[in-house]
Parts: C-alpha cells; structure tokens; sequence
C-alpha cells in the first residue's frame, strides 16, 4: 500500500497508520481487525476472530448509523446476516445445508405454517406470509405471460394478462385456457387461447368420460344459438295435487316435467262415485296456469268406457287455465267425457298431456 507506515513502537492496540500519521487499520488483543478507527470496536468494517466462540464475523457500520450489520459463520456451518445493535435480529442465511432463508430460522416456512420465505437446495421455493399476499408479480408494458410453468423443461401453461383481464391456459396443439373478464363492466369467464385470445365455439365442458355432476345456475342456458328463442331458462320435476269437479275421485303416480314454457302432466285416475251422472270429467288445480283458455292440448289416454257412442279419448281441451275436460272426435261428433261413460267405478285410466304455461 503506498505511504503506508508501520509503526516501530508496540502498544496494546498494535495497527497501521496511513500517511497522514493516522491509525488506519487497527488489530486489538484479541486478534480483532478494524478499518478506519483506533479501536476495532468502532471500525467502520471489522474481522471479528470469533474467540472461545470460534464463529468469525464480519461487522460494518456506516458513517453516522446507530446500527451495525454482521456477517458472521456460526459453529453450525451456517452463514448468518444479521442486525448486531438490534439484539442481534437475523435478517438472512444460507445455512449448512445450503438454503436461502429469509426473515426466519426455518428452512421451510410453508411446510411448518411460519413467517418466512425460504429457496431450498434442491430448488423448491416456499413463502409464508401473516395475513398478507405470498407472492406478487408484475409485467410492465404489454399484455402476455406473467407466470410461466414447465415441465422436464417444456412449457405446458401459462397465467398471464391480455387487456387487463387475467387468463389461465394451457400449451399446445389444442392449446386452451379461461378468460376472467372484469376490466370492461362485465363479470365473464370466457374459452381463450393460449395467449389469452378469446375463442368461440370450440371448447367443450367435460366430455363423455369425464363429466361434472351438477350445475347450478341462476339464470338461463343458451343452447344451439346465442338468440332470446334459443334460451331455456327454466327446468323442473315435481308432482302436483289434480281435483275432481264432481262426485269423488282417487289419483296417483302424479308428476310433472316442465321444460321452459311446455309443461307436461301424468296421472292414474280411479273413478269411485258419481258415475251415472252427465257431468263432464274435469280435471283442475294443473300445476301452472296455462297460457290460454280454449286450448287444445295433446294427450294420451288408457282405460275402459261405456258409451259406444264415446268410442275413446282423442284429445283433452283446456277450458281455464287451470282445468283440463278429456274429448272424442273419432266418431263423427265432438263429444266431452261423462262419469256416465267410464265402465265402472273401479275402473283405473292413465292420462298424459302437455300444455303451454303463461
């Protein structure tokens, strides 16, 4: 070192002076190193041999600063930075394993549910935060990839940003991925490619291996279409309670289907009074209100009647919009059902109609 003086004379702090007469490198008793002071203890930089304690640090101290950091090796072979004047608070090591930990002693963080973030030796990365986000990351400038995942070194997904709206997708020939669409007013999950591309018509949901179970909504399926027409919005089964207009009457295996507006009906009907009298068999309470009164409906019917000049029940005729009356055409008139028609009181009809609801 040029115009370094070493000084002739020992003394119990034996150093080296500068050129201008001043201590500028100081060794104390105890074979400590200080740069910049006469004492070692107030060097701005300073060897520390570890003592009885055989753990070496390093210790700097700026100019002006309350506080010093140390570097030291402990006796565990692990390499610890620390904070000295603050209760010696470790910030950073890379212990004898060989892992990069911060802000705690663990060397995984996640693993044992503590504060800290830990890069492993063998690559894994663990962050653990209290009450607070792990992990943020950020792309300035253009939309694309933010977080790229591989595998044996191949790409195989990405999440990234495509107009301020978050994609996650997959990587190759039939590349696809979501779209979350919340930047433009709208609260959409979307098919998109690989690069966060909206896709249209070319995304399946399950397949026929793999299916989801059951799906919840609250509004409407558009299906073969995008146009109002092409909306279902409403599906139900059930069971409903028919009544009788007159004398008395049993019903069983009683349900209902409706799809949108189309509701389609089944009952047993056992007749078991009032069956000499004219009254017309009306059938009421349906389970929706039809759209019209004075409406044909399609129907089916099984069972046994009387009259020959009934012959059988053609068709069933909505005469409200809660009741149904059961009618013949085949024999050249228009015709009603009677209780008079039916054979017996114990005779048993299976019914089957569908109408349109309002």
């Amino acid at each position: 070192m040029a115009n370094t003086k070493i000084p002739a004379e020992l003394s119990s702090t034996p150093g080296i002076i500068d050129n201008s007469n001043a201590t500028a490198i100081t060794i104390d008793s105890s074979e400590n190193v200080g740069i910049g002071a006469t004492s070692a203890n107030s060097s701005r930089l300073r060897l520390d041999n570890g003592g009885t304690s055989g753990a070496p640090q390093l210790m700097l101290t700026a100019t002006g600063a309350s506080t010093q950091t140390e570097i030291r090796h402990d006796t565990s072979n692990n390499l610890i930075f620390e904070n000295w004047n603050s209760g010696r608070a470790e910030r950073i090591r890379i212990d004898s394993s060989g892992n990069l930990i911060v802000g705690t002693t663990n060397s995984a963080p996640v693993s044992n549910n503590v504060a800290g973030v830990s890069i492993r030796n063998f690559g894994e990365v663990q962050s653990s935060v209290d009450g607070a986000a792990a992990l943020y990351l950020n792309r300035k400038t253009n939309d694309g990839d933010i977080a790229v995942f591989r595998k044996d070194g191949s790409t195989v997904g990405s999440i990234g940003a495509n107009s301020n709206d978050m994609y996650i997708a997959s990587i190759g020939t039939y590349s696809c991925g979501l779209m979350f669409e919340g930047s433009s007013g709208a609260r959409d999950i979307r098919p998109c490619s690989s690069t966060g591309a909206l896709l249209d018509g070319s995304v399946d949901l399950g397949d026929s291996t793999a299916r989801f179970n059951d799906l919840y909504l609250d509004g409407g399926v558009y299906v073969g279409g995008t146009g109002a027409a092409n909306k279902l919005d409403d599906y139900e089964e059930g069971t409903w309670s028919p009544t009788i207009a007159s004398g008395t009457a049993n019903f069983s295996g009683v349900a209902y289907t409706k799809v949108g507006r189309l509701v389609t009906c089944q009952f047993i009907l056992d007749i078991f009074s009032d069956r000499a009298s004219g009254n017309a068999v009306v059938v009421g309470n349906l389970p929706f209100a039809a759209e019209a009164t004075n409406r044909p409906v399609t129907i089916g019917c099984l069972g046994s009647f009387t009259s020959s000049s009934f012959g059988s029940v053609t068709g069933g005729y909505l005469d409200s919009t809660t009741t149904l009356r059961l009618y013949n055409t085949s024999t050249g008139a228009f015709r009603f059902l009677k209780h008079s028609d039916l054979t017996s009181t114990s005779t048993t009809y299976y019914v089957a109609f569908s109408y349109m609801a309002a």
